[in-house]
């Protein structure tokens, strides 16, 4: 099945194993793969600061970037998922770490990586991996979600046996990898929707690290201000304050008040009335 054909996350145990060994049956008792559409971290929906807002949106535009620069044919989505209940993100991490390092780094061209929480508090990855050759063309997504997988190509069966063989050893269970369905713009929109969960549940392990990406490839990042009525606004009383302090660079705020001087100000200044 697609990992775009969200079923309920009791459905996909016993059909997402299919997809990367179609001769296999379904494991009993296997944890439950992560159901992509619903929010598996928290059911509650949160408010979001500005900075996670600015975290989603660059993610955004750094999906669209690497698929519009590599084609749609060799981009992919892969999730993964570990065979024990692994909850610590230091631990996680640590074997993502050798993963990387380890298969994908001779096998992936380029990556993006993002850790979730799902609502029982262990972590699973998705990546939006860049592969060596086109493991889209010719592919049946409908086929493939009524269990049909023959019209995967030779090489994206190859890539589904080594996963089999290899993320065992370092430490995963299940995994999903599938070409992506929709357009550059879909994904991104798609990606978004989980990314949100995650940096909505920081504090659940606070000084993790929630994205990734291969070499410094990035075309987006948070450094930038909205345009909108309040960050005018916010310039506006920013540039007085300034002014009244002088001060002539936003170093002198830091010197002056400390690196989290923006947080801590923030309420002052913007209350403070214009002259």
């Amino acid at each position: 099945m697609s990992p775009y054909e969200c079923q309920p996350c009791d459905v996909l145990v016993d059909t997402v194993d299919t997809v990367t060994r179609p001769d296999a049956p379904a494991q009993a008792g296997a944890p439950a793969f992560p159901c992509l559409k619903s929010n598996n971290c928290n059911e509650e929906k949160k408010i979001l600061s500005g900075y996670e807002l600015k975290v989603i949106y660059s993610i955004q535009l750094n999906v669209e970037y690497l698929i519009k620069r590599y084609g749609l044919e060799y981009c992919g989505f892969l999730t993964l998922t570990f065979g024990d209940h692994v909850t610590d993100w230091r631990e996680g991490q640590r074997r993502l770490h050798s993963f990387m390092s380890g298969w994908a780094r001779k096998r992936l061209l380029e990556y993006m990586c993002v850790l979730e929480f799902m609502k029982i508090g262990r972590i699973h990855y998705h990546l939006l991996p860049v592969l060596e050759a086109d493991i889209r063309t010719g592919v049946n997504f409908e086929e493939i979600k009524n269990g049909n997988y023959k019209s995967a190509g030779k090489y994206l069966r190859g890539l589904w046996k080594e996963l089999r063989e290899v993320l065992p050893k370092y430490g995963f269970g299940r995994h999903e990898l599938m070409p992506i369905k929709s357009n550059a713009e879909g994904m991104a929109k798609y990606a978004s929707k989980y990314i949100s969960k995650s940096v909505g549940n920081r504090e659940h392990c606070k000084g993790a690290r929630f994205v990734r990406y291969s070499q410094e490839w990035k075309a987006a990042s948070v450094q930038f201000a909205w345009n909108n009525d309040n960050a005018k606004l916010w310039r506006t009383r920013l540039s007085q304050v300034a002014k009244e302090l002088d001060f002539h660079a936003m170093s002198d705020f830091k010197i002056r008040f400390g690196p989290h001087w923006a947080y801590f100000l923030a309420p002052a200044i913007m209350t403070k009335k214009a002259s």
